[in-house]
């Protein structure tokens, strides 16, 4: 087993109590009576892969808001996960939770289930910025979700936060993180508000009702951010992540590091094969799919060699460590530095690059600005 590939494996879970003002996921507020057939549509999908003889070292349940299934909803999704694939015996297996939609019993039952990690949508502390973003709890439920996840026996937990939120101060996010530090959490997603087409937040920005903070305000948040949380004991390894040493979360660096994994249920997306795509992008639709025992695989396209290196420096450069130079070679025989000497010569001179013990990586001034460092590696 050891010689073999490792996958990652992500289930997706489109149902919410509400939507958020800021979310563009494919997720749906209501639609309880789909829930069922749903999930049954999702274990079909999953037992097609009985006969395919692979290897699980991450999985991670999202949404959505997969704490909103039925308790016998998720036991049967992870016993047939656990039939279909080989997992790994350490495997990290996370589950999205919203603090108000999951209480110690349902927790309880997550850890006896195997599921050994829970990635938490705080969001907030402050309850204007809660009832600004469409969030459906309050403070307290975050403070108490983790004492009884940590009661139900979970010893790897992870809080979202959002920075750069309408008319938020510096001040207001501080205490934010302080908040998430003192409730003593293993891992912290610290996420830019970004306004995506299609959301209430959208909507409020294109009639200019909207109030954001300016950039110098937001470049100041980050900053300020990733001081508390490195002296809190927190690793800044990712763009947006933060985490205890040895609590970086596993299935999100397949992402970042440019690995295989599949995506079941609706509108998930999958790297394997050399092949990117993803599910069908509708609740009934992937329902009625499974039920006729066909499976469509949506914006599916070959990765060939060229989009195979952009990908690795655009993902590999999000993280803090960089790209190892050699490693790089190895993969793609090519080299790093000749390839893109001019990208690189040009953002070394303006501060946002560095090479270092074979290391390629964005300074903190690279990482405030990486769309803009990234998109040079694309000219």
């Amino acid at each position: 087993m050891t010689n073999r590939e490792m996958l990652g494996l992500y289930i997706h879970i489109p149902f919410c109590k509400e939507k958020c003002h800021y979310c563009d996921f494919f997720s749906f507020r209501g639609k309880a009576e789909l829930m069922v057939p749903y999930v049954e549509a999702l274990i079909h999908e999953i037992d097609s892969f009985n006969n395919e003889d692979l290897d699980i070292d991450t999985i991670y349940i999202g949404g959505g808001t997969p704490s909103i299934l039925m308790l016998s909803s998720i036991e049967s999704i992870m016993a047939h996960v656990r039939a279909a694939f080989r997992i790994k015996d350490n495997a990290e297996i996370t589950i999205e939770v919203n603090p108000g939609t999951v209480k110690f019993d349902a927790l309880k039952a997550y850890s006896a289930m195997g599921i050994n990690r829970l990635s938490m949508g705080a969001q907030s502390f402050n309850e204007k910025h809660l009832k600004r973003l469409g969030r459906i709890h309050l403070a307290k439920d975050i403070s108490s979700t983790v004492k009884a996840a940590r009661a139900a026996g979970f010893e790897n937990i992870s809080l979202d936060l959002i920075y750069g939120l309408p008319d938020e101060t510096l001040e207001e996010l501080i205490t934010d993180i302080k908040a998430g530090i003192e409730l003593g959490v293993d891992h912290l997603s610290l996420y830019g508000l970004i306004i995506e087409e299609g959301t209430q937040f959208f909507a409020e920005y294109e009639k200019g009702t909207l109030n954001l903070p300016a950039e110098e305000l937001l470049l100041q948040m980050r900053e300020t951010g990733t001081i508390l949380l490195e002296k809190a004991g927190f690793r800044h390894y990712e763009i947006s992540n933060y985490g205890k040493k040895g609590f970086f979360s596993k299935h999100n660096l397949i992402y970042w590091q440019n690995k295989n994994y599949l995506g079941l249920g609706a509108d998930a997306s999958s790297y394997w094969q050399g092949e990117r795509y993803k599910n069908m992008d509708s609740i009934s639709g992937y329902i009625a799919e499974k039920k006729e025992n066909k499976s469509s695989k949506l914006d599916c396209y070959k990765i060939g060699n060229k989009e195979a290196i952009e990908e690795e420096i655009l993902l590999g450069l999000r993280l803090i460590d960089g790209i190892n130079i050699y490693e790089f070679k190895k993969r793609y025989d090519i080299d790093l530095l000749e390839m893109y000497k001019e990208p690189i010569r040009l953002l070394k001179e303006e501060g946002c690059l560095k090479i270092d013990n074979g290391q390629l990586y964005l300074t903190l001034r690279g990482l405030a600005i990486s769309n803009y460092c990234l998109g040079m590696f694309l000219c």
